[in-house]
């Protein structure tokens, strides 16, 4: 060791005893060096850095603030070991000088580390309240995968406190499905400094459930040579369960398209690109899913080319117009079959309201179409076979009704005719007390003849009113009308001006007779009203009757409800004519139905 390396040790060692003591033999000391310093020729200047080494020296081991806090003193030690040098006033204002420069460089470079310092605890505290208060998991792991610090988010997220976890492996943790993969991606990371890897696996939650995790982690250098890794990791639970459900809604779309056999499609509106196709479109076109890429252009390939130019115009005009569009064409599948679409295409707008995109669906109805064909045929021959058999039934009715009259009506006045000879023949053959017995029964028999035939009158007439055949539909109408104002109290009001039942044929006046007769009897059992009003009229080569009452009106269940025979039945045999019926209600005002036939040719 050299002169001047011991003496910048004994100048250091004795000015931190000085400080640190304060003893007076330090001072001594510090004289003696001066003297040593003096005689190897070292200048006021060398001793002064000296002073600023030791003393920086003392700060690197007591702190920047210890340091400020001894400057004077240090001052006192520096003064003593420049004793020796008083011989050499000459320099001695310089020295003092530059003494106070070192000292204001000092103190300067004190503070700044001082600030540096604060600075430093700052970010510190910033830092570790962002981790903190992160809802992630930050976590640092040695290379051997054991926990150094795991931020508190993991109590909210697997249920585990801070100190539990450190200094454990996550490993354990790992779902048994998981592990291999999340031990083939610590390996990679461990292994390759500044690398970073991500990776979803499933950790244990402290209940015993499964936590779905994301993380991203990275083997940095935090000190010279010694590496650690720290993960970010979020749980994406949540996000697994909706991606599930999205899948599985998916598939359950998927499916519910093939079995109602409805195709998907979209397209940008401005390039026709993009254009997505569900799986049963392809499907509906004799493709496999996905057998090419989609496009506008090859959908317009399968539609019949009779209806291209119509598809294009639709869906432009809709484009035009920002309005939903619906339309049936055909297709022709890659093996040639044509099929019937039912095509509904719907405008997709941007913010400003632009058109953006074109969503449509594909839905193949040709079974749908055959199958309705078929409905409409039974529905056709099963009207046709109603209205036969309404036919059957107003012809017997009006068998039965004449061999009811001529015959039974016949039979009973004959018998009456026979009782009253008879009555005259006994007269002289039996006793005046007898004969008035007799007498009397005769009569009451006659009564009850009278009776009977009133009765086959009545009902012959409502087999088949004579006045239907003989003087038409109004005379009918107004006749019937008359027959339940009587029979049920109801106050009713007939209006037909200038009604010619002669233009009405005879299919049509049974059938408006006959719903007249169900919707008055309707009246009386049922709407508890006390008033209705009653029109018949030719309108626009049509005929229409009105029934209207005061009652306590139909609901729109009761209209439309299948139990409802006779309102389904007044529909089928005014339709099968040709005809149509409107049934309206409310709520205690009452209820009108309007019949409208067309006027036909005899």
């Amino acid at each position: 060791m050299s002169y001047s390396e011991k003496i910048k040790e004994e100048f250091s060692s004795g000015l931190e005893n000085y400080l640190m003591n304060l003893d007076e033999d330090n001072l001594m000391t510090a004289y003696e060096i001066g003297r040593q310093a003096i005689n190897l020729g070292l200048g006021e200047l060398d001793i002064i850095s000296l002073h600023h080494e030791a003393l920086t020296k003392f700060g690197e081991k007591k702190g920047a603030s210890e340091v400020l806090k001894k400057l004077p003193k240090a001052s006192i030690y520096l003064a003593e070991l420049l004793a020796p040098y008083e011989i050499r006033l000459r320099g001695y204002k310089d020295l003092i000088k530059e003494l106070n420069k070192k000292n204001k460089m000092l103190k300067d470079e004190v503070s700044s580390r001082k600030k540096a310092e604060y600075n430093l605890e700052e970010s510190k505290l910033h830092f570790q309240n962002l981790i903190e208060n992160v809802q992630d998991i930050i976590a640092l792991l040695d290379i051997e995968g054991k926990l150094l610090y795991v931020s508190p988010s993991s109590k909210k997220i697997m249920g585990y406190d801070e100190q539990e976890m450190i200094g454990k492996t996550m490993f354990n943790l790992v779902h048994p499905d998981d592990l291999e993969k999340v031990n083939d991606l610590f390996e990679i990371v461990s292994q390759t400094p500044n690398h970073v890897v991500f990776g979803e696996y499933r950790l244990k939650h402290s209940d015993g459930s499964w936590v779905y995790m994301e993380s991203y982690a990275k083997n940095i250098e935090l000190r010279k040579g010694n590496f650690e890794i720290i993960v970010n990791s979020r749980d994406i639970t949540e996000r697994k369960k909706a991606v599930e459900q999205l899948e599985k809604s998916r598939a359950q779309l998927s499916e519910a398209q093939k079995i109602a056999q409805v195709g998907s499609w979209e397209f940008e509106v401005q390039s026709y690109n993009n254009v997505n196709w569900s799986d049963e479109l392809y499907r509906i076109l004799g493709y496999s899913p996905g057998a090419f890429d989609p496009s506008f252009d090859k959908y317009i390939e399968h539609v019949h080319v009779d209806d291209r130019d119509i598809l294009k115009a639709e869906v432009q005009k809709a484009i035009k117009n920002n309005r939903h569009f619906n339309i049936e064409h055909r297709l022709v599948t890659q093996k040639q079959h044509e099929k019937l679409i039912q095509l509904h295409g719907k405008i997709e707008l941007t913010k400003t309201g632009e058109p953006k995109k074109i969503i449509c669906t594909s839905q193949d109805i040709t079974d749908l179409k055959k199958k309705e064909q078929k409905l409409r045929e039974h529905s056709h021959r099963l009207k046709k076979l109603s209205a036969k058999l309404e036919n059957v039934i107003e012809e017997e009715r009006i068998k039965i009704a004449r061999e009811v009259h001529d015959e039974l009506g016949q039979m009973l006045t004959v018998l009456k005719i026979d009782l009253s000879m008879f009555s005259g023949k006994v007269k002289d053959k039996i006793s005046n007390e007898n004969f008035r017995f007799f007498q009397k029964n005769i009569k009451t028999i006659l009564e009850r003849i009278d009776i009977i035939i009133n009765s086959v009158q009545r009902i012959t007439t409502e087999l088949r009113p004579e006045v239907l055949d003989d003087l038409g539909l109004k005379d009918a109408i107004d006749w019937q009308a008359k027959e339940f104002s009587k029979r049920a109290g109801l106050v009713i009001n007939f209006k037909s001006p200038d009604f010619n039942s002669s233009l009405v044929k005879d299919e049509q006046a049974t059938a408006l007779f006959r719903i007249f007769q169900e919707t008055l009897t309707n009246v009386m059992r049922h709407a508890k009203a006390t008033f209705v009003d009653i029109e018949l009229y030719f309108e626009e080569n049509s005929i229409f009757l009105v029934i209207e009452d005061d009652g306590i009106g139909i609901s729109e269940e009761d209209l439309n409800s299948s139990s409802s025979l006779g309102i389904i039945g007044m529909r089928e045999r005014t339709e099968f004519l040709g005809g149509d019926v409107k049934l309206t209600g409310v709520k205690n005002k009452g209820t009108k139905v309007v019949l409208k036939f067309p006027v036909q040719d005899h």
